[in-house]
C-alpha cells in the first residue's frame, strides 16, 4: 500500500511539473517572437530651413517599433488606402531592408500631408499605416479616427 501512495505521489508531481514547463515554454515562445508595433500619427509638425529661413510643414508620421526580442528587418513601410493599392514611403536605400534589434529606437517615416492625400479626405478614417517583415508578414496600424480628424481633410 505504500508504495502504491509513493507511486501515485510521484505521478502527480510530475504531471505537475511537466504542464509548468509546457506553459512556460509557451509563454517564452510568445515572448521572443518578432512583432512589430505600426502607428500612424497626423499633423505633426516639423521645422527645417530653407534658404536659411526656418519653415514649418505638418505631416504625418509611421512610427515602426520592434516589440519583440528577435531582430526583424522592415522591408516595406505605406498606406494602405481604400480603393488603391498600398502606397509605399521607403526611400531606395531603406527598401532593401531597415534592422530593428530588441530596444532599437523606432523607425520614424515620414508622410507628406499634400495634394496627394486631399484627393482621399473622403476615406480618411480608413486609412491605415502598414509594414512588411523579411517574413513577408503585414502589420497595420489602429485606425486613425479615434484621435481626430487631420487636418489635410477637407
Amino acid at each position: 500500500m505504500e508504495q502504491q501512495t509513493i507511486t501515485l505521489g510521484i505521478a502527480v508531481c510530475g504531471a505537475v511539473t511537466g504542464t509548468l514547463s509546457l506553459f512556460f515554454t509557451y509563454r517564452n515562445y510568445r515572448r521572443d517572437r518578432a512583432r512589430l508595433a505600426v502607428i500612424l500619427e497626423w499633423d505633426a509638425e516639423i521645422l527645417h530651413e530653407v534658404n536659411s529661413r526656418k519653415v514649418q510643414e505638418r505631416c504625418g508620421h509611421i512610427i515602426i517599433r520592434n516589440k519583440g526580442r528577435r531582430p526583424i528587418s522592415v522591408d516595406f513601410v505605406g498606406l494602405e488606402i481604400p480603393g488603391r493599392e498600398t502606397y509605399g514611403l521607403l526611400t531606395e536605400e531603406q527598401n532593401r531592408g531597415v534592422k530593428l534589434n530588441e530596444g532599437d529606437s523606432p523607425l520614424i517615416v515620414r508622410v507628406p500631408q499634400d495634394y496627394e492625400l486631399k484627393k482621399y479626405s473622403h476615406v480618411w478614417k480608413k486609412i491605415r499605416a502598414t509594414a512588411r517583415d523579411n517574413n513577408d508578414k503585414w502589420y497595420t496600424s489602429r485606425w486613425t479616427w479615434i484621435w481626430g480628424r487631420p487636418s489635410w481633410v477637407e
